[in-house]
């Protein structure tokens, strides 16, 4: 009786266990009840291609199974653009919402689709593969799709390890630019369901244990369609550009820089600033008002610095020296002058002759400059000419021409007359004395004396 009553104790004990024991099953099974070996994305949308009927052309889209577990039950709710496809007779191309002239389930499921349908209004398609008393495994019937030889594998199902073909839908394409090549699979979203399903699809299969367990699925798994873009989040820069440095007005090049790009999976990815999508939104050309280079990459943009030079492009007499005539061996006086420096952006800078950077050739008028250049007949006195001051300043130079006169400061005597007594009012006879035929032709020129009349000279 004893035992009998412990046997009965340890039954009931197994049966609470097993009713609140998130796996039903025993202690020793319960991490193979928690694994399974399934497919990440085991459902799957196939673009089957666009065939023409008359004016309509006709998606067709193949739903499967892709997992090497034998799936028992599918629950399937997803929601199509309306604005680029539209269910369709499957047979014409024309427009139509009855289920059973846009949906087709295959030759090769075996199964009991319980529910099918389509919902105009929003767009939606429901699909439910149970397996009620009486129905089928999805994979029924001895078949498993996938052997060598079978065009469906390997065709439709080439790169996955099992492939379930399960049903069929057939589309009109509303939107022009949509080629059988170019199909994104976002023209498909999942749909949350009240309950047991809100991600949009549950799937029931049997796990490494042969254990009856199911999953939610957030996520289609697709075949035959454009990549979709992951959604980008932001963009840095990683490496700048090789070149950083540039005068005002030069054109920014992008070469040896890298970005990295944040998806909203968290994922990075690092591109070549010389990527076609990398684009200069500011700062090219260069300018030194705006040392900042802001690029942008499908929508996103980050920035970051250069230096600007502004070189001095010309240096310009603004305003002369107020004196511009000198005897020579006097210095110079800069009074008046003004100097004004054009950079390369076009900004002024005045200056004079004493300002920081500027240098000047020469601060004394002087006829034995290299700048000199005489204006009075070879060998003449006095000596008459112009001479060029050069000012530099950051490597460019302007010129302001003065006049130097090379006045006699003094003269001498190196040989006498011969006649050196004259009676009174008598014309002095500088011109018998060869010595003084200098001398006698300055007298003529610069004080043009008809007589030098005295009591008397000696000389």
């Amino acid at each position: 009786m004893k035992v009998k009553k412990r046997i009965a104790l340890l039954t009931v004990l197994i049966i609470l266990f097993n009713m609140f024991s998130p796996y039903s099953i025993l202690f020793n099974n319960t991490v193979l009840a928690a694994t399974g070996n399934i497919e990440e994305k085991p459902v799957i949308m196939n673009n089957l291609g666009i065939t023409q009927k008359g004016a309509n052309r006709i998606l067709k889209i193949q739903v499967a199974i892709a997992s090497e577990e034998i799936i028992n039950g599918l629950d399937f709710k997803f929601k199509i653009d309306k604005t680029k496809i539209t269910p369709c007779n499957k047979n014409t191309g024309v427009a139509s919402t009855s289920i059973s002239l846009v949906f087709g389930q295959n030759d090769y499921y075996g199964g009991t689709i319980q529910t099918k349908t389509y919902t105009s209004s929003t767009g939606t398609f429901r699909f439910t593969m149970t397996e009620p008393a009486g129905g089928f495994d999805i994979v029924g019937n001895g078949y498993v799709p996938g052997e060598m030889g079978d065009p469906n594998f390997d065709d439709a199902g080439a790169g996955y390890s099992g492939y379930y073909p399960i049903l069929d839908l057939y589309f009109k394409v509303l939107d022009d630019s949509l080629t059988a090549d170019n199909i994104p699979l976002d023209l498909f979203t999942l749909e949350p369901q009240t309950g047991s399903v809100p991600t949009g699809i549950k799937i029931a299969y049997k796990n490494a244990s042969g254990l009856n367990v199911s999953k939610d699925i957030a996520e289609l798994g697709g075949k035959g369609f454009k990549e979709a873009e992951k959604e980008i989040n932001g963009i840095a820069v990683k490496t700048p550009p090789s070149n950083t440095t540039y005068e005002h007005g030069d054109n920014v090049n992008l070469a040896g820089g890298v970005i990295t790009i944040t998806y909203s999976d968290n994922s990075t990815e690092d591109i070549s600033m010389t990527d076609p999508n990398v684009q200069i939104k500011t700062g090219s050309p260069a300018d030194v008002n705006n040392q900042t280079v802001t690029i942008t990459y499908k929508g996103k943009e980050t920035a970051f610095p250069i230096t600007v030079q502004d070189p001095v492009v010309s240096l310009a007499v603004k305003t002369p020296m107020t004196n511009v005539e000198y005897n020579h061996g006097i210095g110079l006086d800069f009074t008046g002058l003004k100097l004004e420096a054009t950079k390369k952006s076009g900004a002024k800078i005045p200056l004079e002759q004493n300002s920081p950077g500027v240098t000047t050739s020469e601060t004394v008028a002087s006829v034995n400059s290299s700048n000199f250049t005489e204006t009075t007949p070879a060998g003449s006195v006095p000596k008459k000419g112009t001479q060029k001051i050069i000012f530099t300043y950051e490597g460019k130079t302007a010129n302001q021409t003065i006049v130097v006169n090379d006045t006699i400061s003094t003269i001498q005597l190196t040989k006498q007359p011969n006649k050196k007594v004259y009676k009174s009012r008598r014309e002095l006879g500088f011109n018998r004395c060869s010595s003084y035929s200098k001398l006698s032709k300055w007298w003529n020129i610069h004080c043009k004396p008809s007589r030098w009349k005295c009591n008397s000279i000696s000389i």
